[in-house]
């Protein structure tokens, strides 16, 4: 969440780097073999087997199914409790269908998927280790980081300033002779158009409105921020 403030320079300023964090390991998707039964389509093309009408469940597409998960996004659709309940009560319907693929492999390629599936478990459990470590370490550098925010923005709004030698005239600047402005003009409208993610979306009708910014400043978000659909209990997560 960003919060900005406003008033009335040279672009010497630069936005700290935007971090990107990706799950790029190639365990990634090992264990989502467990769900192929429920994406692939088997050799006739369709969910089942021709002239077959069982509604046998699927328990390895059963197991890949998480409902939490799924109403966790379906509760991303835009706040329409309608569309999320007739999406859910579909999802109900189809939830442990099996399609034939999985049980039409050899047993010795099930047993590998399932090895898989094992391991990937194993790897999900390292993985939400290394995000409580990395939100514990975030947010102990965002206690350290923030007096330097509070520094950056005095001096960008003028209510501190540094010291400073005037230069000889030979390395003087052309407004060297005039009075100073007030802290650094157009600090964060130069900021943000030099961040790489930002640049691009910043166009010339903006720059008027960015060049009064004073201060920006964010935080992580947390479960008051969310928004509630009457639907919703208050218990949720």
């Amino acid at each position: 969440t960003l919060h900005a403030r406003s008033r009335s320079a040279p672009c010497v300023a630069h936005s700290p780097p935007a971090t990107h964090t990706s799950r790029t390991s190639t365990m990634a998707g090992l264990g989502d073999m467990a769900g192929l039964g429920a994406s692939l389509p088997d050799r006739d093309g369709g969910g089942k087997k021709k002239g077959d009408d069982s509604d046998d469940e699927d328990p390895d597409f059963a197991k890949g199914v998480n409902q939490k998960d799924v109403m966790a996004a379906l509760g991303q659709l835009g706040g329409n409790p309608g569309l999320v309940r007739a999406l859910q009560g579909k999802l109900d319907g189809l939830a442990g269908k099996s399609s034939g693929f999985i049980e039409e492999l050899h047993y010795m390629v099930k047993a590998r998927v399932g090895e898989l599936d094992e391991i990937q478990e194993q790897h999900d459990e390292l993985r939400e280790k290394f995000l409580e470590e990395r939100r514990a370490l975030e947010a102990k550098y965002r206690e350290l980081y923030a007096p330097l925010y509070v520094k950056r923005a005095e001096i960008v709004k003028g209510e501190v300033d540094v010291v400073a030698s005037k230069p000889d005239p030979e390395n003087a600047g052309p407004h060297d002779d005039e009075d100073p402005p007030q802290g650094i003009p157009d600090f964060w409208l130069c900021a943000l158009r030099n961040h790489e993610a930002l640049e691009q979306i910043i166009e010339e009708r903006d720059e008027p409105a960015l060049s009064h910014l004073l201060d920006i400043t964010s935080r992580p978000l947390t479960k008051e921020d969310a928004p509630k659909n009457e639907d919703d209990d208050d218990d949720d997560d």
